[in-house]
């Protein structure tokens, strides 16, 4: 890699972990091009050369959280399905204590796909990108063949768990509770798939 890609690639991740410690301590409305150029101590030119608008800075952060769950369950080795399965809990679980106020940031982002198709085409094929790399993970610890129109259904349904788990969890805030429903579900998931 060169130089000058290696340093765009570290400033764009100093951006997305500005926009991440605001959300986590101001929430949804404090993120600004303003508010990450003085954090930063960087013009608002430098944060747009690296990401077309500030949707795009809300969708950075969305794909830097879901790598950072990426890269801690890669790291591991798992013998199974079942052993993948339960480190995502885990893992998942961690991050929703970790970053809450940032993942009620990203719904609140990501409604605004609703008044927004341009928003919402590039939400979707930024999930799309996300679900195709879970597929892989997820079904290269699967002996039996399975249809790549079944994984997509069952990457999709666990996704929407997961999207569903997070509404719970700022509605309910019981993680103990909802752990052992996440096993629960993630349990017929596996029996379904193994």
């Amino acid at each position: 890699m060169s130089v000058r890609i290696e340093q765009a690639a570290g400033t764009r991740k100093k951006i997305l972990e500005a926009a991440v410690k605001i959300l986590s301590v101001e929430g949804s409305d404090s993120l600004t091009s303003g508010k990450l150029s003085v954090k930063l101590g960087m013009s608002k030119g430098t944060i747009f050369h690296h990401f077309e608008d500030m949707a795009g800075v809300q969708i950075g952060v969305l794909e830097y959280l879901v790598a950072a769950l990426d890269e801690q369950i890669q790291k591991r080795s798992h013998k199974s399905f079942r052993s993948l399965v339960n480190d995502l809990i885990d893992t998942t679980f961690d991050s929703i204590n970790q970053y809450r106020k940032v993942y009620a940031a990203l719904f609140h982002f990501i409604s605004n796909a609703v008044h927004n198709s341009a928003f919402q085409q590039r939400l979707r094929v930024r999930t799309d990108h996300m679900l195709n790399a879970w597929k892989q993970m997820l079904f290269e610890h699967v002996d039996r063949k399975i249809p790549e129109a079944e994984k997509d259904r069952i990457v999709r349904m666990i996704d929407m768990y997961f999207s569903g788990l997070l509404v719970h969890d700022f509605i309910y805030a019981d993680p103990k509770r909802y752990k052992r429903i996440t096993k629960d579900f993630m349990e017929i998931m596996v029996q379904h798939i193994e």
